[in-house]
């Protein structure tokens, strides 16, 4: 008869990155010949009577570092395999070193962890960074800043592929690019540097990626910041003015109407509304607001809306007080 060797199967493929304390090596042996033995590190796993398929879990008080895992099978016919696997065990977590900062305006620096993994936030904001050990990160506090103050309705994330935009702009090195997410519209913004010259963009599009604007500057370094009200502006006051919140009237409450729209989208009590379709003048002023709803009422008691009638903006939403 041909004697088999056993089958080690382990829970997780490849190299293990952990900071746990104990690490957890798990998995199954299976043979036909039936298994006898398992070890991990020259330890025995306990093993009541041999069976085909046997799962194993062993605990491993790992310091920091690399650790190389051997894990031996054994079936009763003295058929033996062995498996190997690497274990990385980190519990410091990435060096973050700071090399620029302007309050309000840019912070810059590099991260460096043996992991190549990172996922970096500044003020709760995720900020798309590169894998490698080290790897450097732009964070361009300004645009976010502006865009927020003047459209609260819009929410900043991170976009990760830049290589469209940039191939589109100028043939440089790759910086973080960010994405602000609308309705049907997003804003790309970023900069590329070439030596003391820094070439900022933003790029409007449709939901489906169709260009409809975009802004190139070029500016030195002392330049940029108090220039980035130039950039920005043209397209605030095109998504304010052309493209704004939008709702329906889904109940009446005696004078007051409720709207499918609330805080979620960026409505607050600087906002007016007006009924589409309806010739008059008449305007719908913010009484209360919740997350998805708000309730608006008119300054025209002569009209008595309806139900399903759509609403719009007519007012950009700034801060209060400006």
């Amino acid at each position: 008869m041909e004697i088999s060797k056993p089958t080690i199967h382990l829970d997780f493929s490849g190299e293990k990155w952990t900071n746990n304390y104990p690490v957890t090596i798990s998995g199954f042996v299976s043979d036909q010949q039936y298994v006898h033995q398992i070890q991990i590190n020259q330890i025995k796993i306990p093993i009541e009577s041999a069976r085909k398929k046997i799962s194993f879990k062993k605990m491993l008080y790992l310091n920091d570092g690399k650790h190389h895992i051997h894990i031996n099978a054994q079936n009763l016919m003295g058929g033996r395999s062995e498996k190997k696997c690497l274990v990385y065990v980190d519990r410091s977590g990435p060096m973050i070193i700071i090399k620029q900062y302007q309050p309000g305006e840019r912070l810059a620096g590099q991260l460096m962890d043996q992991s190549n993994e990172y996922r970096l936030f500044v003020n709760e904001t995720e900020i798309a960074v590169s894998s490698g050990e080290i790897v450097d990160f732009e964070y361009l506090v300004a645009i976010q800043r502006y865009v927020l103050k003047h459209a609260k309705q819009f929410k900043v994330m991170e976009k990760k592929d830049l290589d469209v935009i940039l191939e589109e702009l100028i043939q440089s090195s790759e910086k973080p690019e960010s994405c602000i997410f609308l309705p049907e519209f997003h804003i790309f913004h970023g900069y590329i540097q070439k030596a003391s010259t820094i070439f900022l963009y933003m790029k409007l599009t449709d939901k489906v990626g169709e260009v409809i604007d975009i802004a190139f500057e070029s500016f030195s370094s002392e330049q940029l910041y108090p220039k980035l009200d130039k950039v920005i502006s043209p397209f605030m006051d095109k998504l304010i003015n052309q493209h704004p919140l939008q709702g329906v009237i889904v109940d009446i409450k005696g004078d007051q109407y409720v709207l499918n729209i609330g805080s979620a989208v960026g409505v607050d009590f600087t906002c007016e509304f007006k009924v589409q379709g309806i010739k008059d003048d008449v305007k719908l002023a913010v009484e209360s607001i919740s997350e998805h709803s708000c309730i608006v009422k008119s300054d025209e008691n002569k009209f008595q809306l309806r139900k399903g009638l759509q609403v719009f903006s007519v007012k950009g939403i700034v801060e209060k007080g400006q």
